[in-house]
């Protein structure tokens, strides 16, 4: 409240502000801050924090936004949408990892929200809660003080009510960092386009089987949409689309056993140190990670071992 308080003053004194100014915005529990613990949905990282804000942390608040807090998120967002519940429906799921940030805005506890995306972590909860989630283009936005899954695959990305606010939180966002090899300078956008000139694909491989009749229905209503608009609407084909989700699950869980390779109770986050060896600390350290954890652990260690 002082925060806003501040924003409002701030602004009936006539100085610059800036495109979120005294906007509410809630983070992901994965993205790191100096002033308030990351946890990342682990007891392993019970009550850490950041030597530094991530670098989308310091975009927001310049770009003067609130920060509200941290939004859950499933153990080091892995996906299982833990113990969020889905606003619309609390026996239905919010979708994950970013269950949390996803079901803040769309329960308008939150006006817009902040989450991260490896293999739909943006998307889908965006989809099942019923708000707007983008995954931006891969370096658009500096992953640097978010907490790695997939160092190759993830992404920060916002979330909204409607498409003009995630545009504006994305423009807020977005741009190259230097302290983030991954971060690319120069790509291109489209500001404003005609839809008449817009030409959109239905990958062929991709609306068969295992699509419920409602979601099907609701997806065809949405192609008929585009058309009625005078969009190019067309059908394509991505032979190799069915093989990305093996190629995922090589790529994610490999990339996630690299990562978790700190939390050997010796180094770094918590040590369950009352054993007599260093590998029976490391055996019941990493005895804390969750099941899907644990999971993806076995299948990437596996993976990059054969």
């Amino acid at each position: 409240l002082e925060k806003a308080e501040e924003a409002d003053n701030h602004r009936r004194s006539g100085k610059p502000v800036g495109p979120l100014h005294g906007i509410p915005v809630a983070l992901k529990d994965i993205i790191g801050t100096y002033d308030m613990p990351t946890e990342c949905g682990t007891v392993l990282r019970k009550g850490m924090s950041e030597s530094a804000d991530a670098e989308v942390v310091n975009l927001l608040k310049i770009s003067g936004a609130l920060i509200m807090g941290k939004t859950v998120t499933t153990e080091f967002a892995y996906f299982d949408p833990g113990k969020t519940t889905n606003p619309h429906d609390k026996t239905r799921t919010p979708g994950g990892s970013s269950s949390g940030s996803a079901a803040s805005v769309a329960s308008s506890q939150n006006l817009l929200s902040i989450g991260s995306d490896t293999g739909g972590s943006i998307r889908q909860p965006a989809s099942l809660c019923g708000v707007v989630g983008l995954k931006p283009t891969y370096g658009t936005v500096s992953r640097n003080g978010l907490i790695a899954f997939g160092s190759s695959l993830d992404q920060i990305g916002p979330f909204s009510k409607n498409v003009e606010d995630c545009e504006l939180l994305y423009d807020s966002i977005k741009g190259h960092d230097k302290n983030d090899l991954t971060s690319i300078k120069k790509y291109s956008e489209t500001k404003k386009v005609n839809i008449k000139d817009i030409k959109v694909g239905i990958c062929e491989e991709l609306i068969g089987g295992g699509i419920s009749n409602e979601v099907k229905n609701y997806f065809d209503k949405t192609v008929q949409e585009f058309k009625k608009l005078g969009a190019n609407v067309q059908n394509v084909s991505v032979p190799y689309i069915k093989e990305s989700l093996p190629v995922y699950y090589l790529t994610a869980p490999s990339e996630a056993s690299s990562n978790l390779n700190r939390y050997d109770g010796i180094k770094y986050g918590l040590s369950d140190n009352n054993h007599d060896s260093s590998w029976d600390v490391i055996k019941n350290t990493r005895g804390n990670f969750g099941e899907e954890v644990k999971r993806r652990i076995l299948l990437g260690t596996f993976a990059l071992s054969s």
